[in-house]
């Protein structure tokens, strides 16, 4: 683990890198995300951050495209998988992954996870890169696991590291903490002698805190050490600590090859946004000089300020004392194309095509219909979603499942389990639109093949009827728990055979003792008895 004064001197050599994306960050941040306009400029909490906003289409499709983004992880949104297919199967497997799926999701949702990932989105759909934090809580007192605790970490806060894969296994962000805070977290033990001084007269006084989270050593990726330092004093404030998987998830929309953080669609359309709130503050000045025309006083024709309001009455030695200003030109502000502005900005964060995405009219769609949306709503978000999948969801699920299978919080896992791999299958109408090609191969052909087999029905023997059953429940992402395990499907089958064949032995007594009675009839209309019938029927 490097040393405190390490640490601090990467901090401050990755922040100078930083510069660049600081200033592009600040000016998407003043005109789509006003709130989050203190990256490198320091303002008081409660300052007004809109006093340079004249126009709010970016801010209304940013919007827009985030709750889209919420919606991919709204509802039970994954389940557990076997990446061995046939483990799938097992008995006792498949009710074990759908129990420990069911109580993950809870653990989120009683936790402040909507909250965090729903800023993270903003984040990332803004400037391109998101960042969010996960730890076990430490506020409670519950035995065992304790519940989870999430933190949007804001752009501009930290910085980020990758390894040689392009992964981020680095994070040092920066946190303004009061001394008061910092006694109550660690204790006073943790303060600098100076700072536990300061405590005394300045309880409530912000001080900058590191907190470091990097792997051990260079040539292990696990486990990463957690260090939080007093920036100012380089005094460390907490001694280091060890976490097993890596706490922080950071997410890129987009990446140039050579680059560290992401570019979104803020990139993209600030130069739009700009565009138009510049034209409709200039709009807005004309507006008020029409209103409020600069005027020529002729010099002591006028008595005390000219009043321009309504009903302002002004008294004038002379009567062409007061003239407006004409300067012989005038703005056309309908020459402004601002309609194609906010039509390209909203194409831009997709909002014109998840307008257009969503039903019209009141006749309900038909299945192909759904098909063919979730087919398009996977062609606007599937790239970039699946990258938040890669870097961010899958990630944190997987700390997720084991923070709770460490606290023994998940349910015993089946002994066949053991040393086998556990994948996330994505359950959201966005992750089964990514399946839907497969959905649409599948049925044509299953329907072409029973136009051929009714011809010629040997050639549907060629089709395995249990493994397409299988395939459907995972392409729609069906729960496994209701899908029977081979070996109850074969003990069904079994008893299913051996009734049938009880059946057919059964109709045959029934037969035979049928025609028995219809022979036995016959003979006693022509007079004997149906032993005579019989040993006639036997003598030569």
């Amino acid at each position: 683990m490097p040393g405190t004064n390490d640490i601090v001197q990467r901090y401050g050599e990755l922040k100078a890198q930083r510069h660049n994306w600081d200033q592009n960050w600040q000016k998407i941040a003043e005109l789509l995300v006003p709130h989050m306009a203190k990256i490198n400029t320091k303002r008081a909490d409660g300052d007004k951050l809109t006093q340079e906003l004249f126009d709010a289409t970016g801010i209304d499709a940013l919007n827009k495209l985030v709750n889209a983004l919420v919606s991919t992880v709204s509802g039970m949104w994954f389940s557990l998988r076997m990446r061995q297919e046939d483990l799938n199967f097992a008995s006792g497997v498949s009710l074990w992954l759908d129990q420990s799926s069911r109580q993950m999701f809870n653990a989120l949702n009683v936790s402040n996870f909507r909250s965090a990932i729903h800023e993270t989105f903003f984040s990332l759909a803004a400037f391109g890169t998101g960042c969010l934090f996960l730890e076990e809580r430490k506020d409670s007192h519950a035995r065992g696991f304790r519940g989870l605790r999430f933190q949007s970490v804001p752009i501009g806060t930290y910085v980020i590291c990758e390894n040689g894969m392009g992964i981020v296994d680095t994070v040092i962000r920066e946190i303004p903490m009061t001394i008061v805070e910092i006694v109550k977290r660690w204790g006073p033990e943790s303060l600098h002698p100076d700072r536990l001084r300061q405590f005394e007269s300045q309880p409530y006084h912000k001080i900058p805190i590191l907190h470091s989270v990097q792997p051990a050593n260079m040539w292990e990726r696990k486990p990463w050490e957690s260090k939080y330092i007093d920036l100012e004093k380089r005094w460390d404030v907490t001694k280091p600590k060890s976490f097993k998987d890596f706490p922080f998830f950071v997410a890129r929309w987009d990446k140039t090859s050579g680059e560290t953080w992401g570019r979104g669609p803020g990139h993209t359309a600030i130069p739009e946004v700009a565009t138009l709130n510049r034209a409709r503050q200039l709009k807005l000045e004309q507006w008020a000089l029409s209103v409020y025309p600069v005027l020529n006083v002729l010099e002591t024709g006028v008595v005390n300020v000219p009043k321009i309001v309504p009903g302002g009455l002004n008294v004038v030695r002379q009567l062409d004392a007061i003239r407006p200003l004409d300067i012989g030109q005038r703005f056309d502000h309908t020459a402004i194309p601002e309609n194609e502005s906010k039509l390209q900005i909203r194409q831009i964060f997709l909002t014109e095509q998840l307008l257009q995405f969503q039903a019209q009219g009141k006749t309900p769609p038909t299945a192909t219909e759904i098909l063919q949306r979730l087919e398009f709503l996977h062609q606007l978000l599937g790239p970039a979603v699946s990258r938040i999948q890669k870097e961010l969801l899958i990630p944190l699920l997987d700390r997720t499942f084991n923070l709770m299978i460490r606290a023994n919080s998940l349910p015993i896992p089946p002994p066949e389990l053991s040393g086998a791999t556990i994948d996330i299958n994505f359950e959201g109408p966005l992750a089964r639109a990514q399946r839907s090609d497969e959905l649409r191969s599948l049925q044509e052909t299953l329907s072409l093949g029973s136009g051929i087999g009714q011809m010629n029905p040997d050639v549907l023997d060629n089709v395995d009827a249990d493994m397409v059953m299988r395939d459907l429940f995972r392409i729609t992402g069906t729960r496994l728990r209701y899908l029977r395990t081979p070996e109850e499907v074969a003990q069904i089958r079994q008893q299913r055979a051996e009734m049938m064949k009880k059946q057919q032995e059964m109709e045959m007594q029934q037969q035979a003792m049928e025609m028995q009675k219809g022979a036995a009839d016959v003979e006693a209309k022509r007079g004997g008895s149906p032993g005579q019938a019989l040993q006639g029927g036997l003598s030569f």
